[in-house]
């Protein structure tokens, strides 16, 4: 009995290296290292399909993409040896209606006058208007460049329209009141006041 405990146990120690673990089927961490560290490869089942490096041991081996970059560019594009493309944002073509340096400069320059208003300028022009009545007389007219606030001078209301139109259809221009008129594409056209009494006067001042 003793002698067949003994011959079993000399099987077991022969056979253990056949009864090793399998490989697991989630590749381990790479362990931390200054030297060459060995890979290994695994298939979905967790078999071991390559394996190379570690140092002065393991076997040899390489993986590498199929084809060369050449044939793989090919392959993409159909053409023999594929043909080199550009990686630079200045080399492709933009499309239809993209914004452009040269565009935000011009956007930039519109919203600074939309800000700001007109540029300012060195000099000035006054303009006034006597004897309004209730039907409404030009005080200004069209001005595509300058800011113009205009100011009702008389004791009586008076009006602000955009034509030649009567009193009481126009926006409130009271007795000492100003309005402002920005030049910055908005206010361009000419400008009309109406009185409701005879004898308003205006004064209107461009800059």
């Amino acid at each position: 009995m003793i002698r067949f405990a003994a011959a079993l146990a000399a099987i077991l120690c022969c056979a253990l290296p056949a009864l090793a673990e399998a490989p697991p089927s989630v590749a381990p961490g790479v362990p931390f290292g200054t030297g060459t560290q060995p890979v290994v490869v695994y298939d979905a089942q967790g078999n071991v399909v390559s394996s190379f490096g570690g140092g002065g041991g393991g076997g040899g081996g390489s993986v590498t993409a199929p084809g060369t970059a050449g044939t793989q560019a090919e392959a993409v594009q159909g053409v023999p040896g594929g043909v080199p493309l550009p990686i630079s944002a200045a080399a492709l073509p933009l499309p239809a209606g993209a914004a452009t340096a040269a565009a935000q400069a011009t956007g930039n320059t519109s919203l600074a006058s939309i800000v700001n208003g007109p540029a300012p300028t060195s000099s000035f022009s006054i303009a006034r208007t006597g004897s309004i009545g209730t039907t409404a007389v030009q005080v200004s007219g069209a001005d595509t460049t300058n800011r113009r606030t205009v100011t009702n001078t008389s004791a009586i209301g008076c009006e602000l329209m955009p034509a030649a139109t009567a009193y009481g259809t126009g926006y409130p221009l009271p007795a000492g009141g100003s309005f402002t008129f920005d030049a910055s594409g908005r206010t361009t056209g000419a400008i009309f006041v109406a009185c409701s009494a005879a004898g308003g006067t205006v004064a209107v001042i461009s800059y």
